[in-house]
């Protein structure tokens, strides 16, 4: 899988990306079960 990665033949499906701050939106979105892929949090801008 690694290799995969490494290669570019994997890469993730984002849904969303957010500021930490807003930590309490990326739930939301979660448990609303309307998201397709991953939401990311951004840590330092």
């Amino acid at each position: 899988m690694t290799r995969l990665i490494e290669h570019g033949q994997v890469k993730p499906l984002v849904d969303e990306a957010l500021a930490l701050d807003e930590v309490g939106k990326a739930h939301e979105r979660l448990e609303s079960g309307h998201g397709r892929g991953k939401i990311v949090l951004r840590v330092a801008q």
